[in-house]
């Protein structure tokens, strides 16, 4: 559906009703209604019939930095997953059974209408837009839309979403948090139980090697992680969940609270050795929010302490089997995969996990969209020292629970 143009004369601002524009420049919503309504201002600037809003960030996360809290900062309800969605008229908030008391009580009092997904006689997302908006469009930021989500969209039978550019609940939250970009540790190998060349030898054999088969059919390929991008008759990989970066560089973050990862993104290419039986070429490029500071003294000891730990784990040489760069977050784009594989070379993209905008900046014909990473399959098969790993943390949650328990029967013995 084509955008219609909205006459300027038209809009106006829901705080001081200043006409000509669907904010004013001291638009700072102090309460919900105005969150709402200063929405629905930019909806009819953008000629939208509603506005989606999900909890996820722009890897696709449950868990969320306090910058990325769209959906709760909208609607008050603090809960992981929930998806909000803004009408002209209608403020919807769906989430799952482990939320319905908390969002209830959380929503009580607004405009904010409770949609209990799953529960008999409740619609889903979709099922409710077919039938109260059959022929409007409906926008969404395509940083936060996955390539799965807009399939399952277009399947259901739902005009295609209108991809914003810009967060519309970015230009109404006027006070939003500054993103994260906390330091990165160093995941110890006695922990890991692998290097990272040997992880990027393994993804990257499963991109490339079916290709590589079919070219130099002599060559034995280990199963490395190259190995898994070659499988596929791919030349490069992108990574955007930030749980598979993690595993795969050996590195640890805090850019979100409560949860040891880092915001980043990874492109990885896999070509077979130049000579007979050489082993397979592996390079990536790391992108780090830490690497966004203004401040270079400490972009500076970010790179030296990622580097140090790099080449301690096999990815040093820019002429050995496997190598690591290293660049700012705010640099990455997905176009670049493209064209480090050369000209007819496919990316693999991760269903669930790769956005609309990464996909938009590839060509159709150079995707090549999996399930599954093959990062997080690999990932999913621990070694001793990750096994160990599980295994102690495990002991110190039940301990932790242990206490819990024992001090909660103390304070009911005692009628507190």
């Amino acid at each position: 559906m084509a955008q219609t143009a909205v006459p300027l004369g038209s809009l106006s601002c829901p705080c001081c009703f200043r006409p000509g524009a669907p904010l004013c420049e001291d638009f700072t919503p102090f309460d919900m209604a105005l969150k709402v309504a200063g929405m629905r201002s930019l909806l009819k600037a953008h000629s939208l019939a509603a506005y989606l809003v999900p909890s996820g960030d722009a890897h696709s996360s449950e868990y969320v930095s306090e910058a990325d809290k769209r959906r709760e900062w909208l609607t008050g309800f603090t809960g992981s997953a929930g998806t909000a969605l803004v009408t002209a008229d209608k403020a919807l908030v769906w989430t799952d059974g482990r939320y319905f008391v908390q969002a209830a009580k959380q929503l009580s009092g607004t405009e904010w209408l409770l949609m209990r997904s799953h529960e008999p006689g409740v619609p889903t997302l979709e099922e409710w837009v077919r039938t109260h908006l059959p022929e409007g469009a409906v926008g969404a930021d395509p940083r936060l839309i996955s390539i799965d989500f807009a399939d399952g969209w277009a399947a259901s039978g739902c005009l295609p979403l209108r991809l914003v550019p810009g967060n519309l609940v970015d230009a109404v939250w006027k006070k939003r948090p500054p993103v994260s970009s906390n330091g990165v540790l160093p995941h110890p190998l006695a922990l890991s139980g692998e290097r990272v060349a040997d992880k990027l030898a393994r993804v990257g054999a499963k991109v490339c090697e079916a290709d590589a088969q079919s070219r130099v059919s002599s060559r034995v390929i280990s199963g490395h992680l190259g190995t898994k991008v070659c499988e596929a008759g791919c030349s490069a990989l992108i990574l955007n969940a930030l749980d598979q970066l993690c595993w795969l560089f050996n590195l640890r973050g805090s850019d979100i609270e409560c949860n040891p990862v880092f915001l980043g993104y990874a492109v990885l290419t896999a070509s077979p050795g130049e000579e007979e039986g050489a082993p397979l070429v592996t390079r990536a490029r790391l992108f780090l929010r830490a690497l966004d500071e203004e401040d270079e003294a400490s972009n500076a000891a970010t790179v030296r302490t990622v580097r140090r730990h790099l080449d301690s784990e096999g990815c040093g040489s820019e002429g050995g089997a496997a190598f690591v760069e290293l660049a700012a977050y705010s640099s990455f784009g997905a176009d670049e995969a493209a064209l480090r594989c050369g000209a007819d070379g496919l990316v693999m993209l991760e269903r669930g996990t790769t956005t609309m905008a990464m996909a938009a900046a590839l060509p159709d014909a150079r995707r090549r969209l999996v399930d599954t990473s093959p990062v997080e399959a690999l990932k999913a098969r621990k070694n001793e020292a990750e096994v160990a790993g599980l295994v102690s943390a495990g002991r110190k949650d039940a301990a932790a629970l242990c206490s819990y328990f024992a001090w909660l029967e103390a304070q009911m013995v005692a009628g507190e």
